[in-house]
């Protein structure tokens, strides 16, 4: 249990100059202004990091951007902990009602007499303190040159400050030796920490050990622009100086807009490891009887190590975003120009390689969704970036070429005017602390044009291939899953120049249903790419945590796979697989020829599935009040090849293939590739009028439809499949040029 100490109204030596009642209710008021607030800002504030609190004493050491860091974590601290940090704040601060303000809620001047012994007294107690390495705000998170910490600030450029580290490892040596010293009734002792820190007994010092807490605070995206605030205060204030302006415009958008403001509490830094091992050496030295001498000999020992460890576990532990890549991309680029799709090409392996650093915290801006931006040639972050980069005038952009300005890239913007100027730059610095990913970014911005492709394919087969592997180890079931080489994604590299083709299975099913076609097509010269929609191969239960999206993100990679890899594309696909090769025509950038697709289900002939929406919202309400016995999650699935498809069908996956059928029939009026439609006549599973619908609303001038006599769904298999793969290389064939015309 901690034991506090309360503040004595004494001299600016003593504590805090206010009392517990002044402070709790000062607390209260500023609590309830910032939830109050915090309902009002369109901002999204993330924690993370929450169990990594205790209720141990702790120094809270953070990155300093803007001002309402200040006000609002220690707020959130005392909301997560229910205690109330202590911190240090700029000496122009106190001035007037908001100085009387700042000092109940336990702030105190940074030019406040022997402020240091107060904090030590404090911790020593078992208060806990918020300070800030960098001594005050970085607007231009310039603070890592030439592999070592180093802030360049416009009063001075120099190292991080020491002081955290310095206050730590004296609370840590100085409650250590002031324990002893009252356990052993050593009189010179307990006279020493009664008059310098205002210690009574030792039943006021904490029972725990010190700890620091590395606060990182990332904010995305950082977008400045005139907001409410900033339009009232120039309303409110006229002539406003420029620095409060900037602040208004930057962090003022930043709170005002939706941005995300994520708070990552990093694991706490033991002090101990750092005190303990040289107690022994200290206590040994007769010169050194002195405390503050002892002290002072651990600290310039350890002061900097500890600094440098804490400096490291706030900036790498930055949350990686996709602006950081975009600006990164930029600053490391050595020519002067590059083609967009290659840019893009190296932000999304750079992203790729990110992923695989487990030591690194990823914003969602950098999941698989970013996949669009290789597939389709755009990405709504992406090209938000891009625009801001426009915008900056660090780019131009002529749709094929971007060509770097290097000279407004390279601008040494005052430090007021940098976040409104070149903010990419900001985010540049930002990021300069992660050596092994601007490594990364360095080595893919200067790769060569087929160089970067070559390593697209590479890159995205392992990923498909580790994907399922991880998957499959996931949801294994025995007696459900099939083996692995039934769900594995497969690649067959053909002759060189010749068109690839994306291929893919259809719903509940896995890459072995169209692997004969695949290899019909490959046997004729074609690069094939079968691909494994998320959810298929490994288990059924797995269809229940998936959505559509997932399925053309799965799509989407096999196509940029084949397109990195040929020249020319033809999509296609079965059932579930022929809508996806249908969205891909409409959507993607690049060279496709046409495409195909075999049984697509614009309407399916079971009427249960009409209910599948109303019985996946009672299963939510069910688990809601926990009355899981009565759940409907699954049919039994009775598939044409149950060695391949799954033997129970998740409503949940159901009710995800709908949602993908209505975004196929939005987007039919957008394929104008030449197209090939093949419809089983009495198809059980899907309604034959559906191939019929599709073929209607294409906007493609060279369309087929081509009705296929049969009364099974799954024609890529069993009996007369050869047929259908006549048909369909015939329509490759010509599409790529290699043949006059389809039967």
């Amino acid at each position: 249990m901690i034991k506090r100490a309360e503040p004595m109204k004494t001299t600016a030596d003593d504590w805090l100059s206010q009392s517990p009642s002044e402070t709790n209710l000062t607390w209260k008021a500023t609590s309830f202004a910032l939830s109050t607030l915090h309902k009002i800002i369109r901002a999204n504030i993330q924690l993370e990091g929450q169990e990594n609190l205790s209720s141990r004493p702790t120094v809270y050491v953070l990155n300093h951007f803007t001002r309402f860091e200040t006000f609002v974590v220690p707020y959130l601290i005392h909301r997560l902990t229910d205690r109330q940090p202590h911190s240090l704040a700029h000496h122009a601060l106190f001035k007037g009602a908001f100085g009387e303000y700042l000092e109940k809620l336990g702030a105190i001047s940074t030019d406040r007499p022997m402020k240091h012994r107060l904090i030590v007294g404090e911790l020593m107690a078992g208060r806990d303190w918020m300070i800030f390495p960098e001594g005050a705000m970085m607007k231009n998170k310039d603070v890592f040159r030439r592999g070592q910490y180093y802030l360049n600030h416009p009063v001075k450029k120099r190292p991080p400050h020491t002081g955290a580290a310095v206050i730590a490892l004296k609370a840590y040596y100085h409650r250590w030796h002031c324990r002893h010293g009252m356990e052993r009734g050593d009189e010179r002792v307990i006279s020493y920490y009664r008059k310098r820190y205002r210690i009574p007994s030792v039943e006021h010092l904490s029972d725990e050990d010190l700890v620091i807490v590395p606060v990182n605070i990332t904010y995305y995206p950082l977008r400045p622009g005139r907001n409410v605030l900033s339009r009232f205060a120039s309303r409110i204030f006229k002539d406003l100086p420029a620095g409060v302006m900037e602040e208004l415009i930057v962090e003022g958008q930043l709170l005002m807009s939706e941005s995300d403001i994520t708070i990552y509490f990093g694991k706490p830094i033991e002090v101990e490891q750092y005190v303990r091992p040289l107690l022994p050496l200290v206590q040994s030295m007769p010169f050194l009887s002195d405390p503050r001498r002892r002290s002072n000999m651990i600290v310039s020992m350890q002061k900097t190590r500890l600094t440098r460890r804490c400096m490291d576990d706030i900036y790498k532990k930055v949350k990686i975003n996709v602006d950081h890549l975009f600006a990164a991309g930029l600053r490391h680029l050595k020519a002067d120009r590059i083609l967009r799709d290659d840019f893009y090409r190296v932000l999304y392996l750079s992203a790729l390689e990110a992923r695989t650093l487990s030591d690194r915290r990823l914003h969602r801006s950098l999941r698989k969704k970013l996949v669009t931006l290789v597939a389709e040639g755009r990405h709504p972050r992406v090209d938000d970036a891009r625009q801001l980069a426009l915008s900056d005038g660090l780019i131009e952009d002529d749709g094929t070429w971007l060509r770097l300005n290097r000279v407004a890239v390279e601008d040494a913007y005052t430090f007021d005017e940098i976040r409104l100027k070149n903010t990419l730059g900001v985010i540049a610095n930002e990021l300069a602390p992660l050596k092994h990913v601007n490594r990364v970014i360095r080595r893919y911005a200067n790769m060569g044009h087929d160089e970067l492709r070559r390593e697209m394919v590479e890159q995205l087969f392992q990923l498909d291939q580790d994907r399922f592997e991880t998957a499959y180890a996931r949801y294994y079931r025995e007696g459900e899953s099939k083996p692995r080489s039934i769900g594995r994604p497969f690649f067959l590299r053909g002759s060189r120049g010749a068109p690839g083709i994306v291929l893919s299975h259809g719903y509940t099913a896995a890459p072995e249903e169209v692997r004969g076609l695949g290899e019909h097509l490959h046997a004729r010269g074609y690069s094939v790419y079968g691909v494994c929609l998320e959810g298929h191969g490994t288990a059924p239960q797995h269809l229940s945590d998936v959505k559509w999206e997932d399925w053309v993100h799965s799509y989407y990679r096999g196509y940029t796979l084949i397109r990195n890899h040929c020249d020319d594309v033809v999509v296609g696909g079965f059932s579930t697989g022929g809508l996806l090769a249908l969205l891909a025509a409409a959507r993607v950038a690049g060279p496709v020829r046409g495409v195909f697709a075999i049984n697509a289900p614009l309407k399916v002939q079971d009427i249960r599935s009409r209910f599948v929406g109303p019985a996946v919202m009672w299963n939510d309400l069910l688990q809601r009040f926990q009355k899981n016995n009565e759940e409907w999650e699954y049919v039994e699935h009775h598939p044409e090849n149950p060695h391949i498809n799954y033997g129970k069908n998740y409503l949940r996956g159901v009710l995800e293939l709908q949602r993908l059928i209505g975004e196929c029939r939005d987007a039919l009026p957008g394929v104008n590739r030449p197209a090939l439609i093949l419809q089983s006549t009495q198809d059980p599973t899907v309604r034959p009028e559906s191939g019929q619908g599709i073929h209607d609303m294409l906007s493609s001038e060279r369309k087929t439809l081509a009705w296929i006599e049969s009364d099974r769904h799954v024609i890529v298999q069993g009996n007369g499949r050869e047929s259908i793969f006549g048909r369909i290389a015939c329509f490759v064939d010509d599409v790529s040029g290699r043949s006059a015309s389809v039967d």
